[in-house]
């Protein structure tokens, strides 16, 4: 059996590199618009966490540019994380699309909403 070795880590401090192209590659990033729902209980954890507690939430946050396939532009140039439509199989186990902002019992990190993000179409 052939063994796998892992691919060599390249250097943070490559000399062909200048500094200023690494970091722009470290922070380039573009602000996105989230929009998501809270639950009654996620209504209470944003309230106690110094949020609004209200039911439909629309934020900003910076989203890395290489993940930038997570997100549509329209025809304005406003980018939103693609969160909806969502699909599932119902009992009767059929597709189903819900065209509703995602629903969270808790207030969520940039990470779940880039994970709810991945899973939408």
């Amino acid at each position: 059996m052939d063994t796998v070795s892992p691919f060599p880590i390249r250097p943070e401090d490559d000399a062909s590199d200048g500094v200023e192209q690494r970091l722009s590659r470290r922070t380039q990033t573009l602000m996105v618009t989230a929009t998501y729902r809270l639950s009654e209980q996620g209504r209470k954890a944003s309230l106690l966490a110094g949020g609004d507690g209200r039911a439909l939430q629309v934020i900003t946050i910076a989203v890395p540019t290489s993940r930038m396939h997570l997100a549509h532009v329209d025809d304005e140039g406003r980018a939103r994380l693609k969160l909806q439509p969502r699909h599932f199989l119902n009992g009767e186990q059929q597709v189903v699309s819900n065209d509703d902002p995602p629903m969270f019992d808790v207030v969520p990190s940039i990470d779940d909403l880039l994970i709810s993000s991945a899973a939408s179409p």
